[in-house]
């Protein structure tokens, strides 16, 4: 199990310059008249049906969760988001994970960095966007073991439907954000920094009692849809903005 009716009149939300040809050098841009930190544009999300939703370490660690639903807010391509994992548990014995604070088998927590950003292919051109969300450090226990999650996780190609083309130039009232990974490894690794002037490395981690810490990552495939702003629909156009 892997990881909307709108209020109002429908408002389009686009951005100023639409890229026929994407640039290293974009920007990815999310306006919603205006968009801004005062006015973001604010979402709901959940997992896809039928998927999965879970953390795997390198060394083959798993924890396994029901579903996850949240919300966020993205102001010209920045925000903040919270997640809400329910059903977690340790597989292998049937032990329930919890987060501190949380319901038993449930985890939540927010992200204050959330980014749409911009992945480089090996031939060096520009793919879609992606949804990096930087996870701060989120404390869960498995009964009397502790862990901690921490790092960054950065989803692949935001897209229309969820094996559908991406969302640049699109006029969405929703769309998904598929979050991957190989035995742990999330996939991809690198994503362009703010402004794309190089690249760096979005990495999860899982600290595991008093064991080393090891690399992870979050399968999840996400529906984000319910775009509103100042309690109105909001249909979304996300662009790669020349400079």
């Amino acid at each position: 199990m892997k990881p909307f009716k709108l209020l109002g009149l429908a408002i389009v939300a686009a951005c100023a310059l639409i890229a026929s040809e994407a640039s290293t050098a974009g920007a990815i841009s999310l306006d919603a008249l205006p968009g801004t930190i005062a006015n973001p544009v604010l979402f709901k999300f959940e997992n896809t049906t039928a998927e999965k939703v879970d953390f795997e370490s390198v060394g083959g660690h798993l924890i396994a969760c029901g579903a996850v639903k949240g919300s966020g807010e993205l102001h010209e391509g920045l925000g903040a988001i919270e997640f809400k994992f329910t059903g977690c548990l340790e597989p292998s014995i049937g032990i329930k994970c919890t987060g501190l604070g949380n319901a038993e088998g449930e985890i939540a927590f927010k992200a204050e960095q959330v980014y749409l950003r911009h992945l480089l292919s090996t031939e060096g051109k520009p793919l879609e966007v992606s949804m990096l969300v930087r996870m701060g450090v989120v404390h869960f226990s498995c009964a009397i073991v502790l862990f901690i999650l921490e790092g960054c996780a950065t989803s692949m190609d935001l897209l229309t439907e969820p094996k559908g083309a991406g969302i640049l130039g699109k006029l969405r009232e929703s769309f998904f954000a598929n979050y991957l990974q190989e035995k742990g490894v999330p996939k991809p690794l690198s994503i362009d920094t703010i402004g794309s002037t190089g690249m760096e490395e979005c990495t999860l981690f899982v600290k595991e009692g008093e064991k080393a810490v090891e690399r992870a990552a979050l399968l999840a495939p996400l529906k984000l849809s319910k775009f509103t702003q100042n309690g109105f629909a909001v249909t979304v156009l996300v662009d790669l903005l020349l400079p």
